[in-house]
């Protein structure tokens, strides 16, 4: 039997720039371990081929080692990468992000590549990740041996941000229509709340539903620390070593709730000057004008009690996580899917304090966490439960939420 796997994703396949776009890389990274685990794909000729929007090599956003390593992974397995035509030029992430117009655009463009290959293979499995590559389902000929899957990572309904439109939710509502009314194709759910919401507020069918639940790919190149690293990151951010340290990061929007962490701060560091704030915000996907706001925001604050870096730095995080002076991790999302960058803390830090703001995703990570206090939205909220947690006791801890072993659970019952 041949088998051909398609994986379309915005970011992750030739850039990495989000919390997608991890999830897609470890996919493709740990690709040749869960195939392994997945009965139905032993001993069969499969291969894996991964679908990008075109993105210029010039561009800032492209990253030459994810795209050395999905083009890699992809030939090992019979495939390879292709990019496919799009409205964006190619130029940033965020033009290939777009708008409706892009999302449908792509979705189409996907679905002629697997539609063009159909003959190849006894069976084809599409992956689609996130709003832009939703109407796959839609596009794809009507046939008995495709089976997709759409894994949405942000929706309308949840995220109140510059994507939010009427017509993202007509999207979605075709996304789903399409989705519930084929017996081939499913959701793949990242986290528990996102399952309950494409039920209660789309309609989803519960039996369509496939638990593809986010998790850390520790094996990562990304999360490996060379000395090179080490050093080139002493060295470019001068990150003191004689200080407490506090850390969050994440895309520089509204939604990670960076002001009120700037604001929260200003008042803490009066009190305990002894503390570093760093801030790793990258703003290739941001928005101008919470970008000019966080900045005016920083220079309220004493110029060496804070390190903000605006572009992606994918080793920068895990170096502070290990890193023996970091006292606080905090997270001030409005709103989120099944944060990344919470997983990623739980995964790597040593015995930091946790502060996390009070949305259901960031509950059902740290709930009944023993180092993770809660806080409202609010930087007077903030500012008293960094006050309160100042004081504590650090506790040694950790919660490993493997990416391979989510993965396997739900595409064991895709693949078949």
């Amino acid at each position: 039997m041949k088998i051909g796997i398609f994986i379309a994703a915005h970011d992750g396949l030739q850039s990495m720039l989000t919390g997608v776009g991890v999830m897609v890389s470890s996919f493709v990274e740990a690709f040749p371990e869960i195939k392994k685990e997945i009965d139905f794909l032993k001993n069969k000729e499969i291969d894996l081929i991964g679908l990008a929007p075109y993105l210029k090599k010039d561009s800032n956003d492209f990253n030459i080692r994810i795209q050395k390593l999905t083009d890699t992974i992809c030939k090992e397995n019979r495939g390879r990468l292709i990019e496919i035509s799009t409205f964006s030029d190619g130029s940033s992430e965020k033009s290939i992000w777009g708008n409706h117009l892009q999302w449908r655009g792509a979705s189409l463009s996907a679905a002629s590549v697997v539609n063009s290959m159909e003959n190849k293979y006894d069976i084809i499995y599409v992956i689609g990740h996130d709003t832009i590559f939703s109407l796959i389902g839609k596009y794809l000929l009507s046939s008995k041996k495709i089976k997709f899957i759409w894994v949405p990572h942000s929706l309308d309904r949840v995220f109140d941000d510059e994507s939010s439109s009427d017509e993202r939710i007509k999207i979605e509502a075709e996304a789903v229509h399409a989705i519930n009314n084929n017996p081939l194709f499913y959701f793949g759910y990242i986290g528990e709340s996102f399952r309950d919401i494409l039920i209660k507020e789309y309609g989803a069918k519960d039996e369509k539903l496939l638990s593809l639940i986010n998790g850390i790919y520790g094996s990562s190149q990304s999360y490996f620390l060379c000395r090179d690293d080490i050093e080139r990151i002493k060295t470019k951010y001068s990150i003191p070593k004689d200080k407490k340290l506090i850390f969050s990061w994440g895309r520089c929007v509204s939604q990670k709730g960076y002001d009120l962490i700037i604001s929260a701060y200003k008042e803490f560091v009066k009190k305990f000057p002894e503390y570093h704030l760093i801030l790793l915000m990258p703003t290739e996907t941001s928005e101008e004008d919470y970008v000019e706001k966080v900045k005016n925001q920083i220079k309220e604050l004493p110029q060496e009690s804070f390190t903000a870096i605006y572009s992606f730095d994918d080793k920068l995080p895990n170096y502070v996580l290990q890193n023996s002076n970091l006292e606080m991790i905090i997270f001030a999302s409005r709103f989120e899917g099944n944060p990344i960058i919470g997983l990623e803390a739980l995964y790597f830090h040593k015995d930091s304090k946790i502060l996390y703001s009070e949305i259901d995703p960031l509950k059902e990570l740290f709930n009944n966490i023993e180092f993770a206090t809660e806080f409202s939205l609010t930087s007077g909220d903030l500012l008293d439960k960094m006050l309160k947690v100042e004081s504590q006791k650090k506790i040694e801890g950790s919660k490993k939420i493997k990416f391979v072993d989510n993965y396997i659970l739900g595409l064991s019952k895709f693949f078949k």
